[in-house]
């Protein structure tokens, strides 16, 4: 049997050993996300033979159809590479030192650095068949291998080398270990390159006669080797490290890969993919679960730390290591979880909302023991505590607080408590149990419990957070009530700055270094006030801050709070969880940086969703520092020890730049400056992160020198940029990764020219030219402009006389016989002769006679060009007002502009004029009439851009602060202001009078 056939039969042995065990091995998925790339992605061909990636952030894929290169964003196909004779179906990739991509191919090796590239052929001494496996040593030599040989290339020489001895007909394994030793495997063993030797490498104990399936680099020096069974690491001569391979995936030829976190990855030929824990955790991922295939051909480990994956018939794949695990239905979990705390190591409370009262250990939900129907199916724990006396608390919504003493559990009274509805439980320092509830707080001290009250600082209040501080005082909020700490002698109120007393704080916990973390929620109406606000609050040394966006901590609800055993803060809202230093805090406070270094943890990380919210504890530190808290999926957890290790920011490499010249690919250096000269029309620009980071994490900010700041672009990879001013511009573009510090920023200068009339020689022509022109041009429209304006004159003045003309008739003529009329009425009224029947409708006409009078006067005195000015509008409203005020036996108040303030000699159109005037009547009318008061103001003011004007009484007022909707009036005089292109209001309180009040443009005449 040939080696493929027996490496085939293994696998398919393997794949039935798999499909048929009890598998103990849990799913990759469970731990890591895996991200699938296919057609539907770009990627042409679904068989990717290997990887290798570049210095410059590409990750590089053979198939058997092309070469494909992928920066993060899209995948890009090269179907001929530069160079070479034809069309090369590469199987094997390699990357050296330099930076140089070495491919190996059927009878050719290729050497790709930039847009260059060298082949080496049969006439260089490639012998003909399939390079199958190429590595590159300390020594920058190339080696490579294919049925029954091996190549080395040294230079320009190619030269055949004897395979180590016992080498069949198969292409033997390759790998350069980190000092740049070369190591093969055969059915015979392990070799290494000595000099000009090849020298062997006795196995571990008890591989004897195995056949090696497998061979990959260690970090630290040395290789691993796998065997039918399990997997060692060989360093300096010793075997060491051993892990077994788990029943179904044994004996599958394989390749082999060691992760930054000394997680060893093996890929089966026909198993799938295998991750051995340092810890011993063992994972596995085959199709149907999580791979779409189970020929995993070759492994790569970015600068990230995402492990590639490359398939055979299932394209390439990405698995990203999740921060978070959550237990829930799977674990035995009832209803979602509202509290959870330690009952000893290992072991934790856990309160759930349906499900009661259960206990969590080893990974799985049980019930706890004794618990009765007030714990069990269908109750609704809410809090959970075990003190330091070993008895265990448990507080629920309906049935009260419930206590489990030598065995047996106990209810406490709602008296006890205040309340029946107990939200969230503390013990303090001192051993006392405090007791957060709907109503308030109550303390269990010395066997006793005691409701605190108003006489305590505690209002009546929904009790949803409690911690201690350094200095052993007690701390206690609730969302919509504010935030309590205790004083000498009772709590007391804490006031943050820029929120309102009563906000919605919703949980507390203690730092170490003094401070107090609370928890902000900002949505929705607060009881007693307003105001919104989200994030996290300091409190530390009597002073609080809220820290949100503007410092870099993402939006959102804080619904729970931690500081772990390394000196972090941990803040949990809706979608998200925030890891920032307490450092970071000081350093922003102290002005010596401006934004928090936040790590940020999603969704794509593994978090669950909703954080439970109004509960306590919601969150906990167990004993071996990892972090637990309820969310709605059930429990979650976040191993602080084991996350991955933060990533420094990626830099920006550009992908191209685009304008009227055409398209420039590859240019610049990550983090470095690329000048382009002068733009040839509108700027566009194409870029990435400068290594293979994943796309979804990244995101970039921008600005344009000298003109904008930094402005976010979320993942957009590219710029456009148009209609730019001639000048120097200096374009900056960095990223960062899941929210945390700034890279360093890459930059495109150029410079956009001025256009051709903007040139001196142009504007010299244009001139001379235009001084030409306007010697001819200028007294031709000189002459027409005076004689336009003169038109505009003499129209003016036939106007003003027509008006004087109206003014002087109306006045003449009309009033004469107005006042002629009164007069007559006035001695028919006086005689003693008249009937009484008689005598009424005479003096009702006198009275009309006398108002048509004024409103005669007052149109006069409106057509009146003589009247067109600032200072005599202010003079007539004066004295009417006095006068109809004096006629109604109310008090006037005056408050008028003194003679020279303001623009005196301003004109007023006539209509503006009459529109004002009818304003002013119309409110001291409604004054005289309505009001019932005994006084009458007016102010007039100049108010720069216009007029404002005031018209109050002292009398009773509109019921509810606003007129009701009686007459015309109060329509008329605010249809009159916005025709002028102004505003009227009115308003008045009960029993205080009522104020009119008009703000009115000036009216160009």
């Amino acid at each position: 049997m040939t080696a493929w056939g027996r490496h085939l039969a293994w696998a398919a042995l393997a794949w039935v050993a798999l499909l048929g065990r009890g598998d103990t091995a849990r799913p990759l998925a469970e731990s890591h996300n895996v991200r699938v790339f296919d057609q539907w992605d770009g990627l042409r061909y679904p068989v990717v033979s290997a990887l290798a990636a570049t210095p410059d952030g590409l990750l590089w894929m053979a198939t058997f159809s092309d070469l494909v290169v992928h920066d993060g964003i899209g995948f890009q196909h090269v179907t001929r590479t530069p160079g070479s004779p034809g069309r090369l179906a590469i199987r094997t990739l390699a990357c050296d030192a330099g930076g140089r991509l070495w491919l190996g191919a059927n009878a050719r090796v290729a050497v790709l650095a930039g847009k260059t590239c060298r082949v080496f052929g049969p006439e260089d001494g490639v012998p003909q068949g399939i390079v199958r496996h190429l590595v590159v040593g300390g020594s920058g030599e190339a080696w490579g291998s294919w049925e029954g040989g091996v190549l080395r290339i040294r230079g320009d020489r190619c030269e055949g080398v004897a395979p180590p001895p016992g080498t069949g007909s198969e292409a033997c394994p390759l790998v350069a270990d980190e000092g740049g030793r070369l190591w093969c495997a055969n059915r015979k063993g392990v070799w290494f390159r000595d000099g000009e030797a090849w020298r062997g490498q006795e196995g571990p104990e008890g591989v004897a006669g195995q056949e090696v399936c497998g061979l990959g680099a260690a970090r630290g020096g040395g290789v691993w080797v796998a065997w039918h069974g399990e997997a060692w690491r060989l360093r300096e001569g010793r075997w060491e490290g051993r892990r077994e391979r788990p029943e179904g995936m044994r004996g599958d030829a394989v390749t082999m890969l060691e992760d930054r976190q000394g997680g060893l990855w093996i890929g089966g030929w026909g198993t799938g993919l295998l991750l051995l824990g340092r810890g011993g955790e063992v994972a596995v991922a085959t199709a149907g679960r999580g791979l779409p295939s189970n020929s995993v051909t070759s492994l790569l480990e970015d600068a990230a730390g995402n492990v590639w994956v490359g398939l055979n018939g299932g394209g390439l794949a990405r698995v990203q290591r999740r921060s978070f695990r959550v237990f829930g239905v799977e674990a035995g979990l009832r209803a979602m979880v509202n509290s959870v705390a330690e009952e000893e190591p290992g072991v934790l409370l856990v309160g759930t909302h349906g499900g009661g009262l259960m206990r969590w250990e080893g990974g799985v939900f049980a019930p706890y023991p004794g618990v009765g129907k007030e714990l069990g199916e269908g109750a609704l724990v809410s809090a959970v505590l075990k003190d330091r006396r070993g008895e265990v608390w448990a507080g629920t919504l309906e049935r009260g607080l419930m206590r489990l003493q030598d065995g047996r559990w106990e209810a406490v009274s709602a008296a006890e408590t205040g309340a029946q509805v107990i939200l969230a439980l503390h013990e303090d320092g001192r051993g006392r149990l405090w007791v957060g509830t709907a109503a308030g707080v109550a303390v269990r001290e010395a066997g006793r419990f005691r409701v605190l009250g108003e006489a305590d600082g505690i209002p009546h209040m929904v009790v949803h957070g409690m911690a201690e501080d350094a200095e052993g005082r007690m701390w206690v909020c609730g969302m919509g009530y504010g935030l309590f700490r205790m004083g000498k002698e009772r709590f007391e109120r804490v006031v943050v700055p820029g929120l309102p007393e009563r906000h919605r704080f919703a949980c507390l916990a203690a730092g170490r270094d003094g401070s107090m973390w609370v928890g902000v929620l900002g949505s929705g109406e607060v009881p007693g006030g307003g105001g919104m606000g989200e994030g996290l609050v300091r409190v530390k040394d009597g002073k609080a801050r809220v820290y949100g966006r503007e410092v870099g901590l993402s939006g959102g609800e804080s619904a729970g709070v931690v500081e772990d055993g390394s000196g972090e803060v941990w803040v949990w809202t809706a979608d998200r969880c925030q890891r920032v230093p307490v450092a970071s805090f000081d350093a922003v406070d102290t002005g010596k940086a401006s934004r928090l270094d936040v790590r940020m943890f999603d969704r794509r990380d593994g978090f669950p969703g909703m954080t439970r919210v109004g509960f306590h504890p919601v969150v906990t530190r167990g004993g071996d520092g990892r972090l637990w808290w309820a969310t709605t999926k059930g429990l979650a957890l976040v191993d602080v020890g084991r996350l991955p290790a933060r990533v420094l920011a990626p830099g920006v490499a550009w992908r191209w730049v685009r304008d009227g010249a055409g398209t420039r690919e590859g240019l610049g250096s990550p983090g470095g400056v690329m000048a382009l000269g002068e733009a040839k029309g509108d700027l566009e620009v194409g870029f990435r992160a400068d290594r293979m980071a994943s796309a979804e994490h990244v995101r970039f900010e921008a600005r344009l020198l000298p003109h904008e700041p930094w402005q976010g672009v979320l993942n957009v990879h590219r710029l456009s940029m148009q209609d730019l001013r001639p000048g120097a511009y200096r374009l900056e573009v960095r990223a960062t990764e899941r929210e945390g510090e700034w890279g360093k920023p890459s930059a495109v200068t150029f410079e956009v020219p001025r256009p051709m009339w903007q040139r001196g020689w142009f504007m010299a022509l244009v001139v001379v030219g235009a001084a030409a022109a306007a010697a001819g041009v200028g007294r031709w429209a000189t002459r027409r402009r005076m004689r336009r304006r003169m038109r505009e004159l003499e129209r003016e003045t036939m106007l003003e006389r027509e008006r004087m003309r109206i003014s002087r008739d109306l006045h003449d003529d009309v009033g004469a016989s107005v006042t002629r009329v009164t007069l007559l009425l006035e001695s028919a009224c006086c005689a003693g002769t008249i009937p009484p029947e008689v005598l009424k409708p005479m003096q009702e006409g006198l009275r009309e006679a006398r108002v048509t009078k004024g409103s005669l006067d007052a149109a006069v005195w409106a057509v009146d060009p003589v009247n067109d000015s600032w200072s005599e509008l202010v003079s007539y409203l004066g004295q009417f007002f006095v006068e109809y005020c004096h006629d109604a036996g109310l008090r006037p108040v005056v408050d008028l502009p003194e003679p020279g303030q303001g623009d005196g000699d301003r004109t007023l159109g006539a209509e503006w004029r009459h529109h004002v005037v009818l304003i002013v009547k119309e409110a001291v009318n409604n004054a005289v009439k309505h009001s019932g008061g005994t006084e009458v103001r007016l102010r007039i003011a100049d108010a720069g851009e216009g007029m404002e004007l005031e018209v109050g009484d002292n009398g009773k007022g509109w019921a509810g602060g606003k007129p009701g909707h009686e007459g015309n009036g109060l329509g008329n005089m605010a249809l009159r202001a916005r025709s002028l292109g102004g505003r009227l209001e009115v308003d008045g309180e009960p029993g205080k009078g009522t104020r009119v009040r008009a703000s009115i443009p000036w009216t160009k005449r």
